[in-house]
């Protein structure tokens, strides 16, 4: 099973919902909540205001018609495909709340992030409960899956990362690994940006001297993944680890104009592993037939 766990907009459920309603009952298909959902506006202010309104009632009501006809459905498709559509509505629900945080102010918003990675944390946790062995794989930036803050400088660099949340309610259960690369390609958004074109494609130059990154390339022999707690036990490692080391720092949306960027990291506080690739390549979207918007 694949699932996201990020929040995005509150009409992307929108449609996984509509194909779970085509099997079990058609009849709520072009209902008034469905449809409140897919035409979800981007607008901001008093309008958006509504709209998340709109869109939170919209759950309640769809999460409403799972539940009176939980038996039914459950007939028509099964279990797991009920239990979906039912955290579907969840996710509605949760990136809601967190567009009405997020949109308080404008610019970055300590509270906003904080309430992302919380969201981000219980929906792992939703996909551990549905897996047969409680064990799943998570795919996140570095600053997500650090146990502890995001400590990166920015206005919420004090919020718990959904690692730290997760390292919580799981403990030593919990196994954050870390991501570094060498030089490559990859693909993000682009900052400053406003025609919404979507991500694009970018080059990362040779790691800077004196970082982290550097120190890793040197090694060699990559790919290779390094055990933080096992090497801190060596002497002429332990203090490395337990001190903040500068390590690239490529996010969602990207600065082609500043592509030094880095940010600084404890190993042995924020990571179980690290692992680093001499090069990457870029991510395909789903169905692309071929590469466009290359940097």
């Amino acid at each position: 099973m694949c699932e996201g766990v990020d929040l995005s907009r509150p009409a992307t459920p929108a449609e996984p919902l509509r194909s779970y309603f085509e099997r079990v009952d058609p009849s709520f298909v072009d209902s008034g909540p469905l449809a409140r959902l897919a035409t979800f506006g981007t607008s901001s202010g008093p309008v958006v205001e509504r709209a998340l309104d709109e869109a939170t009632a919209a759950a309640r009501a769809i999460e409403e018609r799972l539940l009176d006809s939980e038996e039914a459905y459950v007939d028509a498709a099964g279990r797991r495909a009920w239990t979906r559509a039912r955290h579907l509505c969840r996710v509605v629900k949760q990136t809601c709340d967190w567009s009405r945080v997020r949109h308080k102010t404008t610019g970055p918003n300590p509270e906003g992030m904080a309430r992302r990675d919380q969201y981000m944390a219980a929906n792992v946790g939703w996909c551990v409960e549905q897996d047969p062995n409680g064990r799943v794989a998570v795919w996140a930036h570095n600053s997500h899956v650090k146990r502890g803050t995001f400590d990166d400088g920015q206005v919420w660099t004090d919020a718990a990362t959904m690692g730290e949340q997760l390292a919580r309610e799981f403990g030593d259960c919990y196994t954050s690994v870390g991501f570094d690369v060498g030089r490559g390609r990859f693909r993000a958004a682009e900052a400053g940006e406003t025609d919404n074109n979507g991500p694009r494609q970018f080059a990362l130059g040779e790691p800077a001297d004196g970082t982290a990154t550097a120190q890793f390339d040197a090694v060699g022999n990559t790919p290779w993944l390094l055990d933080v707690r096992a090497a801190a036990a060596d002497p002429r490692l332990r203090d490395w680890l337990n001190t903040p080391q500068r390590i690239r720092w490529v996010g969602t949306v990207y600065d082609p104009d500043a592509p030094g960027q880095q940010y600084l990291q404890t190993p042995l506080t924020g990571f179980d592993g690290l692992l680093f690739l001499s090069r990457s390549t870029p991510s395909r979207p789903l169905g692309a037939s071929g590469e466009s918007r290359d940097s």
